[in-house]
């Protein structure tokens, strides 16, 4: 009978240690929360962790956040009441990317019965990237580096929505009609060939080096035959010489005035006749108006 009471008292006493003598703190993924669910890269976010007190004893311990494994702060004291909570937080500078954030309960005391519910991480916290930084989050800006262009157009086009000048010709890619090519920016008749390749940038069919006009289909042609345009630069006709005086007299007069001094006056052999003649003229004029005042 005694031996049964012995056995008895033991296991009493065992229980009863057993029972004040539990410390359980504990923490779960859906007790960690951030400050702000869609963050962006450079944000600073706070990170929550709650710690609940599961055991018989009161207890306090720390806190350690990691993200990636790497410590986000130095460990915070936590201090548990039974069946309570408490918070802790820490600041965070984001970077890009998607994160794993993990808590992790260390140096309890009185020491944890139950470490197995002591750390917890929650996945993928996605922090966004902002590239053109007007504070919209790639997701959910239309034109991520803002050059006046959707990501959609820039996709179809194949130029870089990340990116105002995609081949840094130094023409922003909404007024680069080749922004793929840093040799060309500029397609003024829209033929698909650009301005420094194409011979014909107006496509009036005038090789620029011949046309007054390169970049203006309408005014282009240099010959009125060919054009209505009156700024066009009129065609000369050089009259033909005919054996009549009159119009060896009147050729000299007309090619006078399209062909310049030098040319009629000193090349033409009509015109040097003609000088010689005056010459000759001048001189006799001159020896007989002296020989009579002789």
């Amino acid at each position: 009978m005694k031996n049964k009471f012995y056995i008895l008292f033991i296991l009493f006493l065992l229980f009863a240690g057993s029972v004040y003598a539990t410390t359980d703190l504990s923490i779960s993924v859906s007790d960690i929360t951030f400050s702000k669910l869609e963050p962006i890269e450079g944000d600073s976010i706070r990170v929550f962790a709650r710690v609940f007190n599961l055991g018989n004893t009161d207890a306090y311990g720390f806190v350690i956040f990691t993200s990636d494994s790497k410590e986000i702060a130095d460990p915070q004291p936590i201090s548990v009441k039974v069946n309570t909570y408490d918070d802790v937080f820490v600041d965070w500078v984001v970077n890009s990317g998607a994160h794993d954030i993990k808590a992790e309960i260390v140096s309890t005391n009185p020491k944890d019965g139950d470490d197995s519910n002591n750390i917890a991480t929650k996945t993928n916290y996605y922090v966004d990237l902002d590239t053109d930084k007007d504070s919209i989050g790639n997701k959910k800006d239309f034109d991520d580096d803002e050059d006046g262009l959707s990501d959609e157009e820039e996709m179809v086009s194949g130029s870089n929505p990340f990116k105002k000048d995609t081949d840094e010709d130094g023409i922003g890619d909404k007024h680069d009609a080749f922004p793929l090519n840093s040799s060309e920016s500029e397609d003024a008749d829209k033929d698909g060939i650009g301005n420094n390749s194409d011979f014909d940038d107006d496509n009036d069919g005038i090789n620029d080096l011949e046309d007054d006009f390169p970049f203006d289909p309408k005014r282009g042609e240099r010959f009125p035959e060919n054009s209505d345009k009156t700024e066009a630069e009129p065609k000369v006709e050089t009259p033909k010489s005919t054996k009549s005086e009159d119009s060896f007299f009147s050729s000299i007069l007309k090619k006078a005035q399209t062909s310049t001094i030098i040319d009629t006056y000193l090349f033409d052999p009509k015109t040097l006749i003609a000088i010689h003649i005056v010459a000759a003229i001048l001189i006799i004029i001159f020896f007989l108006y002296r020989r009579k005042r002789l």
